[in-house]
């Protein structure tokens, strides 16, 4: 790595763990703001949609309410994290690959029944199931 780029690095984490550190509403608002700059996926899908609208009011209005729409997930997934914190507290790290393993199992499950659904539900009529290839 460059050494400026390096030095850089280090001025905009020291400079934001100081600001972090004063847990004001304003910090707060700052870093929601920031974290708005972050990728993801299901921003893009939405800036997509308003960028297609007739014109800038329509785009705006569209990603207020998708921001609005996202709001109540984004404060469950917070506020149940903290719950789920308080449950089990030192006993998640040791439930993390539990449950990741039994998620992966499900998964390979179900693409073997959607892969192999002959062999897999030899009794069920799979006439009901419908099935996107």
């Amino acid at each position: 790595m460059h050494p400026q780029i390096f030095r850089f690095s280090n001025f905009i984490k020291s400079s934001l763990s100081s600001f972090f550190k004063k847990r004001s509403l304003l910090t707060q608002f700052f870093f929601g703001i920031l974290n708005g700059l972050l990728p993801c996926g299901l921003i893009y899908a939405a800036l997509s949609v308003a960028f297609l609208t007739e014109n800038i009011i329509g785009g705006m209005i569209f990603m207020i309410f998708f921001g609005l729409g996202t709001l109540p997930m984004m404060l469950g997934i917070s506020l149940g994290a903290t719950w789920i914190r308080k449950i089990f507290g030192g006993k998640l790290p040791k439930l993390i690959p539990i449950i990741y393993s039994f998620l992966g199992l499900w998964l390979i499950f179900r693409g073997l029944i959607i892969t192999f659904p002959h062999i897999i539900m030899q009794n069920i009529d799979l006439s009901i199931i419908s099935f996107c290839y």
